[in-house]
């Protein structure tokens, strides 16, 4: 009898141990997911990051010029700054740039110049480097072709 409930002890143990070891390999793959990013994750439904503070702008290591496709968008809703997406303001979308930058935006076609702020994620395209707003890219002359070569600048 005591054989038996060594058998029954010792099988209960493994279980245990099997049930805890899963526990944590579940707890670690879950927090992998949270502290690293997958490889094309929607950066523009993640948490609203706050406006750029002032001595992050100071320490911000410069940005080098940027030469690629420049596109523009019109959408009703926020950005990823969190304010309201206007098509009438002077602002575009970057993938990596902090939000709150000023950038310095020239069609290299037309000789055109624009000054925007960074306030939303993107171009979810491959190909562009920035999404500007509606204004922008009419003061660039690129609303009828849609996309235009362009060179950027950080300002500040």
């Amino acid at each position: 009898m005591r054989s038996k409930a060594r058998v029954i002890l010792s099988r209960a143990l493994v279980a245990a141990a099997t049930l805890m070891i899963l526990c944590l390999l579940v707890g670690l793959a879950f927090w992998m997911k949270m502290s690293i990013p997958e490889l094309g994750q929607d950066t523009h439904s993640s948490s609203i990051r706050p406006p750029v503070s002032r001595t992050e702008k100071e320490t911000r290591k410069p940005h080098n010029p940027e030469v690629g496709l420049a596109s523009w968008y019109s959408l009703n809703g926020k950005t990823a700054s969190g304010e309201p997406m206007h098509p009438n303001d002077m602002t575009a979308a970057h993938r990596s740039l902090p939000l709150g930058t000023h950038v310095w935006v020239q069609n290299l076609e037309s000789g055109r110049s624009v000054d925007v702020r960074i306030n939303d994620r993107g171009p979810f395209a491959k190909n562009r480097v920035i999404d500007l707003s509606k204004s922008a890219a009419e003061r660039l002359g690129i609303t009828e072709s849609g996309t235009a070569t362009v060179i950027l600048r950080t300002t500040d």
